[in-house]
């Protein structure tokens, strides 16, 4: 019977608020109550809060309170009733005569859904950079919002941390009275690994890698050994033909006297000597100089550069670094 009565009262009242408004807002207010008392709160409410919207009045307001009461959105309709009744404390004496079973009523009301209002405590990381941005439902919470106990209706919500450029979501449902802490996450951020940085030790450690061998010098030392090489090859090759030669020009020469044939052999046979000759000579020469470069080079412990640091103690007690270079 109860709430039968508290229905009724309140049907009575609201008719009667949309008086002197807006003809935009009188139309809105209209229809959202009669979706109201059909309970269709889902398309009659938003009707009520755009006829708050554009014509702001205190009879309009307290029907908006009651119908997201009647709706289930108890955090929503205890704020407007608080609006309401804040509204009646800066009315005149005659308005507030007028109003007076509004505002027991209102008075009344709120204090039936406040214990019912669920609490909802949003927790980011510490090291959450300053620009997070956290969004409830599309609305912006700035920082001071954050780790504090909030009022919201039952149901449904979704919650999104956006930083960097990208955003995380997250869906969750609270019920009538409860209370509910949710520790968000930030969103998954490209980030290059940091290099480790070098150990150094306090024992013997090398300052550089040891310089390697000159490129000039190995390619030297190569060159002499590729024409080295190329010189036996040819003075042997030279020799060879040179020998052949060598029968010819014994039949075709007598007493320091040749004929042709002969001649023509003797020319060769010196050609091919001579090439034999400057072959071999070049070839033994240029290995030489590849078997100096080889043997001169330094070995890689002697032209090494190396650094050891060693930890001491100095007489008042205090460490210091002795560094010994040995080159």
């Amino acid at each position: 019977m109860r709430c039968f009565g508290t229905a009724f009262i309140a049907g009575s009242m609201i008719t009667a608020s949309a008086l002197a408004q807006t003809p935009v807002a009188s139309e809105l207010y209209d229809k959202g109550l009669a979706e109201m008392n059909e309970r269709r709160f889902e398309t009659g409410c938003p009707m009520l809060a755009e006829s708050v919207r554009l014509d702001r009045r205190p009879g309009s307001l307290f029907t908006l309170a009651e119908c997201q009461a009647r709706w289930g959105k108890t955090a929503t309709a205890v704020a407007h009733f608080d609006d309401y009744l804040a509204w009646y404390g800066r009315m005149s004496t005659s308005d507030q005569t007028a109003q007076r079973d509004r505002y027991d009523l209102a008075r009344a009301r709120k204090a039936e859904l406040e214990p019912k209002v669920p609490k909802l405590l949003l927790e980011l990381p510490p090291d959450a950079p300053a620009d997070t941005v956290v969004e409830l439902d599309r609305t912006r919470l700035d920082r001071p919002a954050i780790g504090v106990g909030l009022p919201v209706d039952p149901g449904a919500h979704r919650v999104v941390v956006k930083t960097g450029g990208k955003e995380r979501e997250r869906r969750f449902e609270i019920a009538e009275s409860a209370s509910l802490t949710i520790k968000l996450e930030l969103p998954e951020l490209e980030r290059s690994a940091p290099r480790p940085a070098p150990v150094v030790r306090a024992d013997e450690k090398k300052a550089e890698t040891p310089p390697k061998s000159s490129d000039s010098r190995k390619t030297w030392m190569l060159g002499a050994f590729g024409l080295g090489g190329a010189g036996l090859v040819v003075g042997s090759v030279a020799g060879v033909l040179a020998w052949r030669e060598k029968s010819a020009v014994e039949d075709g020469c007598r007493d320091h006297e040749c004929n042709a044939d002969g001649k023509q052999a003797a020319d060769r046979l010196q050609r091919n000597a001579l090439i034999s000759n400057i072959g071999f000579g070049v070839g033994v020469a240029a290995i030489g100089v590849g078997v100096v470069l080889w043997s001169t080079e330094p070995k890689r412990d002697d032209r090494a550069s190396r650094l050891r640091v060693r930890a001491s103690v100095g007489a008042a007690g205090r460490p210091f670094a002795r560094v010994d270079v040995a080159w």
